[in-house]
């Protein structure tokens, strides 16, 4: 007779103490005050979007099914969890303001066989996540969108096209990993579209590369019929192997207005300091035109820092960009200190 064997099983789905402090239950609590904890996992035997999805021995299939129940009347509350341990494809839309809940958040909860979030593949043409309602919140994943297609999408009230109660304020983008060559090089067109001027987006501890096709930018504002973001901070993110970086003149000089960009590092074009390997910087890096009051301070800044059209960085009208990390021998005068410090606006 063979000897016994113990099933060894993979790390707890939602141990204890996983966003709710002081939990002492096994596989976490399902429910807290005011709100729910709802279970996505794709690869599981059991899933199937047909769940309550309360359950994780018995999860959804797809992470849209469980922004459907939140947006339920019956089940849905301000402050849900969305705890996902494996995804399909798919192209998520939350609800609106004043029909959906707020403050919901959506938590990628790797394996340990998944050490760079939950993948999240989007389809060609279209976005992984669209973000209409306030306060909405992501976290450990890999976004990779389809061909021609955006990671995340912020689309204000006022811009072309949108839900005249679409207002994603208040969203945070934190932790994940935006990736444009999803099968291929140059597959993704943005990583974040602040479209038609989204108003206090956080993006906080995430990689942007890889958005190489033509008018690729790792965080894009493409719409010009409304207003300029408002209040973005963007903190602590790596930004390598872009075409563009950040780049608000793709819908016609839409910069940020009383922004902030901090402790980040940025690659810089071919051929100068901080290039990347591949798919370098061929516009700007940065581009702020048309907004103004931005503060850029302790980033580092690859390629070259000088003078507006000459450069890889354009500033918006008073903005404070000093304390940053640039190269001195490229600078325009007076720009850059001996110490590679910035003490004025590339412009």
């Amino acid at each position: 007779m063979l000897p016994q064997q113990n099933l060894i099983r993979e790390a707890q789905f939602y141990p204890g103490q996983f966003g709710v402090p002081g939990s002492d239950v096994s596989r976490g609590l399902r429910t807290i005050p005011r709100s729910s904890v709802w279970y996505v996992d794709y690869g599981h035997p059991m899933a199937s979007d047909n769940n309550d999805g309360t359950d994780p021995d018995n999860p959804l299939s797809t992470v849209q099914a469980a922004v459907n129940r939140i947006n339920s009347t019956t089940y849905g509350n301000t402050y849900d969890t969305i705890l996902v341990r494996r995804m399909g494809e798919e192209s998520v839309q939350t609800g609106v303001y004043g029909t959906a809940p707020s403050s919901v958040r959506i938590i990628g909860v790797g394996g340990p066989r998944s050490p760079y979030g939950v993948y999240w593949e989007g389809v060609d043409g279209s976005y992984c996540l669209d973000v209409r309602a306030p306060g909405w919140y992501v976290s450990g994943f890999r976004f990779g969108p389809g061909v021609a297609g955006t990671a995340i999408r912020l689309p204000m009230t006022g811009a072309a096209g949108v839900d005249a109660s679409s207002i994603p304020i208040f969203f945070t983008a934190e932790n994940c990993i935006f990736y444009g060559a999803n099968a291929a090089a140059g597959d993704g067109l943005y990583g974040i579209d602040m479209y038609g001027g989204a108003y206090w987006p956080v993006v906080r501890n995430c990689i942007f590369e890889f958005f190489s096709r033509a008018n690729a930018a790792a965080i894009a504002v493409t719409d010009s019929s409304f207003a300029l973001p408002y209040r973005p901070i963007i903190e602590n993110c790596l930004f390598r192997e872009n075409v563009g970086h950040i780049d608000c003149v793709i819908g016609a000089n839409r910069g940020f207005n009383s922004g902030m960009i901090r402790n980040c590092v940025f690659s810089g074009r071919a051929g100068q300091p901080g290039a990347s390997y591949t798919n370098q910087v061929t516009g700007k890096a940065i581009d702020l035109t048309g907004g103004t009051g931005n503060h850029v301070v302790g980033n580092y800044f690859g390629g070259t820092y000088r003078s507006a059209g000459n450069g890889d960085y354009d500033a918006g009208t008073n903005d404070f960009w000093i304390g940053n990390y640039a190269n001195p021998a490229t600078a325009f005068a007076g720009t850059v200190g001996d110490n590679g410090l910035t003490i004025l606006p590339p412009a």
